[in-house]
């Protein structure tokens, strides 16, 4: 137990979570592959960030092919390297993680499968920012695991929760 005079200072961590709700985003590309999200940065303070995310579909996605994606320029540069089909060439890109498939759910009236799409904070690994992102217009992309891109379509309407946590501020 410790005395008042032997007092012991915690410094409180600063988390920060930003929602990226699908119809708060604009959309454009062929099929509207890419979303664009207007985020004010400024609420959080300037500093080295640790960023994990949930992600959380409606029960309207047709089953897909290939694992999706989701890939989040927040203006840091590309933070993944992701191995090529041949071994010759890597590819940077701005990954944020996986998603997983929910139960799939049959509509009998249309004949049609669907399943929604999640992702706990503990799906991915977490990704690192050298500091505060500055882009106020933050650009989302869905990729199947083969790398061609999604129509958000299926994937909307969504809400993806990033979790920003303060490591070392400046």
């Amino acid at each position: 137990m410790l005395s008042s005079s032997n007092s012991v200072k915690i410094e409180p961590r600063k988390y920060f979570n930003f929602v990226l709700n699908s119809t708060n985003s604009s959309a454009s590309g062929t099929y509207n592959n890419t979303l664009y999200f207007n985020i004010d940065w400024t609420y959080i303070p300037q500093g080295k960030y640790k960023v994990r995310f949930t992600f959380q579909s409606s029960d309207q996605i047709q089953n897909f092919a290939y694992v999706p994606c989701i890939y989040l320029d927040l203006g840091q540069g590309a933070n993944t390297v992701i191995e090529s089909a041949t071994g010759t060439v890597t590819q940077r890109a701005d990954y944020l993680g996986a998603l997983s498939f929910g139960p799939i759910f049959y509509n009998s009236g249309t004949s049609s499968s669907y399943v929604m799409l999640s992702a706990d904070m503990n799906s991915n690994p977490p990704i690192y920012l050298a500091s505060r992102p500055n882009n106020n217009t933050v650009i989302l992309s869905f990729l199947a695991s083969d790398g061609t891109r999604l129509n958000t379509t299926y994937v909307a309407p969504f809400v993806l929760n990033l979790h920003f946590e303060l490591l070392d501020e400046k």
